[in-house]
């Protein structure tokens, strides 16, 4: 190839750049842990009368960016969340469960 010489870019190349634009890298629970970002809440929540809505609020919290583990109690009233606070807030966590129909 000569200087000034063109090169089309392979489809891989392309792939890599769309990547590092677009794409919010992840970090791994192990990694983020070590860098202090890993944080545990255990929140009172109200409304919750059987397993079903334990279940409600388990998927509802799980699907949210940075949510690593999720523990619902109907019996404590408590939602015990463990998450990357890189990726998502208290806040949006207690706007999920408000969202699924019980209150925080």
């Amino acid at each position: 190839m000569k200087r000034g010489e063109f090169v089309a870019p392979t489809y891989l190349m392309l792939a890599n750049v769309l990547e590092i634009i677009y794409l919010k890298p992840i970090i791994k629970p192990n990694l983020a842990e070590e860098l202090n970002m890993i944080e545990s809440q255990t929140l009172t929540v109200t409304g919750m009368k059987c397993g079903g809505c334990e279940t409600n609020v388990t998927e509802k919290l799980k699907v949210i960016p940075g949510v690593i583990s999720v523990s619902a109690s109907a019996k404590n009233n408590e939602v015990s969340i463990e998450y990357n606070n890189e990726l998502t807030d208290i806040a949006t966590l207690k706007t999920a469960i408000l969202n699924a129909g019980f209150e925080v």
